[in-house]
């Protein structure tokens, strides 16, 4: 091994790595309302102080920039290598068989909300820098650790970043897996909103955030009860879980429980959302806004209802999560999360879209994009890489391609490596009872620490 003094110091720190993952899963660091200086509420805030502040005991020099990111830098040449983390979550949602705030250890596992994505891999990368530190290792680049605070929603926290400190030159972002992803879908987030003449349904409200297939979804409806069991007993027989509650006043309530997953990979979940579109629809309640959603949506995830289905070579197939699903004011918004390939032309998607939608009368917007990323596998910062995980870990090394979005499009020069592992670290992120595996997070530091030595050593 290259640099054997990496790998004896960071076995040395197993238990502090293991409690500072706990720590940090403890904090609830949802994003919220801005609060004073604290533009995504004080959890979130408290979670990037207990960041530095473990960092600054290191030895480490690090900088809050105004509560929206931090840093932590090892001094080099002029120029930059970074590493991207955040250490904002998604909310913790139903189905937990343990605290999501726990950071509960069974076996090898710990257990909590951010425990793979991304506090878990957080942690490791900045025990990787402290590694590379205490080693004594020769840097030719300096080396920075970035800490986002706003990665699962608007990116709010690196726009303002870049205003105040200019982005590293080169590097990576421990929030995929291993090997490398040189390609990561674009992705764009449409709002469909429909005036909604039914008075019938009388609220709708399915999901919590455009980037998590909704668990659940829950409607109030003005139906006879007998003639909504039948309406749903169809979907019942095909496996579909619907359930329904007698108001007392002439309603019913209608909820809908699937299965969590990433919208990155929709195909994972069960949307609770498009489940009760197709009961409302079978109970012929919510005129043409809801039969069309329900028709051309529903739980697909492949967006052919919407005229964008495609693949291409290095990305693979475009997928599509009906993230959010609401009654709001009388309007029907409906939120989507497509994650589309990296060929593909982002106007071609959100025109497509618009047109198909306009005749049953959804208005479309977007609330949020990203551009694809995409770099070929024979560039130099890939090779290097791949170099690195087969010399730590043994394995082959190859690249892959996603639907997540990481903080590497942030970068000039960027790609996701880490901090997950193929076959042995199943996709948990935005699921209930989160977790991840202690071994592989302390295998994970080694080739990340062994990758800034590689990356930016002299």
């Amino acid at each position: 091994m290259k640099y054997p003094k990496i790998d004896e110091l960071l076995g040395g720190w197993r238990d502090e790595i293991v409690d500072a993952v706990g720590r940090w899963i403890s904090i609830p660091s949802v994003k919220a309302p801005p609060e004073g200086d604290m533009p995504f509420g004080r959890h979130m805030a408290g979670m990037l102080d207990t960041a530095l502040s473990d960092t600054r005991r290191m030895g480490i020099e690090a900088r809050n920039v105004d509560n929206f990111a931090g840093d932590v830098t090892l001094p080099g040449g002029e120029r930059v290598m970074g590493v991207l983390v955040h250490l904002d979550v998604v909310p913790e949602g139903d189905g937990w068989t343990r605290p999501p705030y726990g950071g509960v250890i069974e076996g090898s596992r710990i257990y909590g909300r951010g425990a793979s994505d991304n506090k878990g891999p957080a942690v490791a990368a900045l025990y990787a820098l402290r590694a590379v530190k205490e080693a004594g290792i020769p840097l030719k680049d300096s080396v920075r650790l970035i800490f986002g605070c706003d990665e699962e929603s608007g990116w709010e926290d690196i726009a303002h970043y870049q205003t105040k400190v200019n982005m590293p030159d080169y590097g990576f972002s421990p929030d995929a897996g291993f090997p490398v992803y040189h390609a990561e879908k674009g992705i764009i987030h449409p709002l469909l909103t429909a005036t909604n003449p039914d008075a019938r349904l009388i609220s709708l409200t399915g999901g919590t955030v455009a980037n998590v297939v909704p668990p659940s979804a829950v409607a109030v409806v003005r139906i006879e009860p007998g003639a909504a069991r039948a309406a749903i007993e169809p979907l019942k027989t095909s496996g579909l879980k619907l359930s329904i509650m007698e108001n007392g006043d002439g309603t019913i309530t209608l909820e809908a429980l699937g299965k969590p997953a990433h919208g990155a990979g929709p195909e994972n979940g069960v949307n609770a959302a498009g489940m009760l579109l197709l009961a409302l629809n079978a109970m012929g309640i919510g005129g043409t806004p809801v039969s069309f959603l329900a028709e051309r949506i529903g739980m697909a995830y492949d967006g052919e209802g919407l005229g964008i289905k495609c693949q291409d070579e290095p990305s693979g197939v475009l997928t599509m999560n009906l993230g959010t699903l609401k009654l709001i004011d009388g309007a029907l918004c409906a939120q989507l999360d497509i994650r589309y390939p990296v060929t593909v032309q982002r106007d071609w998607v959100f025109n497509t879209i618009a047109a198909t939608v306009s005749g049953p009368g959804f208005d479309t917007s977007v609330r949020n994009e990203k551009a694809p990323l995409y770099f070929p596998k024979d560039h130099p910062l890939i090779v290097s890489l791949l170099k690195v995980y087969e010399e730590v870990t043994g394995n082959e090394g190859y690249v892959m391609s996603m639907g997540g979005g990481t903080y590497a499009r942030a970068l000039p020069c960027g790609v996701a490596f880490g901090a997950g592992f193929p076959d042995s670290d199943p996709e948990c992120g935005h699921q209930s009872d989160e977790f991840t595996d202690i071994d592989n997070l302390m295998l994970a530091a080694r080739v990340i620490a062994h990758a800034i030595a590689d990356l930016a050593g002299a």
